[in-house]
C-alpha cells in the first residue's frame, strides 16, 4: 500500500491537474476535456483522479 501524500504534495498535484485541464480546454474547447485525456496528461489513471 502506498503511503498517503502530505498536504503540500496534494496541493502540487491539484495545481498540475488544473493546469493540464486548462490546457486541454484552451486547445480543444469546452467540449474537449475528458477524464481519460486529463489522466493521460497527468500520468494518472482516470479513476485515481476522482480520489
Amino acid at each position: 500500500m502506498k503511503p498517503t501524500r502530505n498536504p503540500e504534495e496534494v496541493e502540487q498535484l491539484k495545481g498540475r491537474i488544473l493546469a493540464q485541464a486548462l490546457d486541454i480546454i484552451i486547445n480543444g474547447g469546452l467540449d474537449a476535456p475528458t477524464m481519460r485525456k486529463l489522466a493521460a496528461r497527468t500520468g494518472m489513471t482516470a479513476p485515481n483522479l476522482y480520489n
